[in-house]
């Protein structure tokens, strides 16, 4: 059936098992005097409302990162291997030379977010953040070379913040390929960093949340019809205030 597919990838299930179409249902979170609402949205990279979303979201968990070293690494056309078969090899090969290197380098050493790209070919790359005091190149396009026959790499050093933003928006900030058995993207668990305990003491005591089935649209009209004041937020939250704080919306 035509557009069947696009349908399915832009449903999720709730956790009574009941289809859930984007945005059909909304997250209503109250924390103290502020009232924040929230389309469930499907979160799919093919959803053209949540793919700038998802975009604008790993742009900013790669800057969160404060990397400081950029790396990309290829992969090599194979007679009789497809474009799929490679990106998993890719995966496995970083697995393997970031383990040496922190074998060598020590626990810590090297926490990435990792992002593919498929080039016009169709092949994969693999465009790495990361922080590292440094990562010699002629040793990882030995070991790549070694692993999976593609030598050919990209170490540089980020010079600054303005290099960063540069980078992330030219590589990680577009649409990740996914090709099958693999992630668009990944990251280590050390890669964020973690919050100190002044921020985390900042956030106050937990909010709570309800889920209603109901479009975000109707929410905001009957909180208009109660002479809420309102207000855009981040990733389509939309808050709103009875004393009229123009605290910003949690995503």
């Amino acid at each position: 059936m035509p557009g069947h597919d696009l349908l399915e990838q832009q449903t999720q299930t709730n956790r009574k098992g009941e289809i859930m179409l984007c945005s059909e249902w909304t997250l209503i979170k109250t924390k103290g005097r502020l009232s924040t609402i929230t389309p469930l949205m499907c979160k799919c990279w093919t959803c053209d409302t949540c793919r700038p979303m998802r975009q604008a979201r790993l742009v900013k968990e790669a800057t969160d990162g404060r990397p400081n070293i950029f790396i990309t690494l290829t992969s090599r056309r194979k007679p009789g291997r497809c474009p799929h078969q490679a990106a998993r090899e890719l995966v496995e090969a970083w697995r393997a030379v970031r383990s040496e290197f922190i074998a060598r380098n020590g626990k810590g050493a090297l926490p990435f977010l990792a992002v593919f790209e498929d080039t016009k070919r169709g092949w994969p790359h693999l465009h790495i953040v990361g922080r590292a005091k440094w990562v010699d190149q002629r040793w990882l396009s030995k070991r790549m070379g070694a692993l999976i026959g593609a030598p050919i790499v990209d170490v540089r050093r980020v010079k600054g913040t303005n290099q960063v933003a540069h980078y992330i928006a030219k590589y990680i900030g577009k649409n990740p390929m996914a090709f099958r058995g693999t992630k668009r993207y990944w990251r280590s668990l050390d890669f964020l960093i973690p919050k100190s305990k002044e921020e985390l003491a900042a956030l106050g005591p937990p909010p709570t949340f309800e889920i209603m089935k109901v479009h975000w649209t109707i929410a905001l009209k009957e909180l208009r019809e109660r002479g809420l004041e309102i207000w855009q937020g981040a990733d389509f939250a939309v808050g709103a205030s009875l004393w009229g704080e123009h605290t910003e919306a949690e995503p």
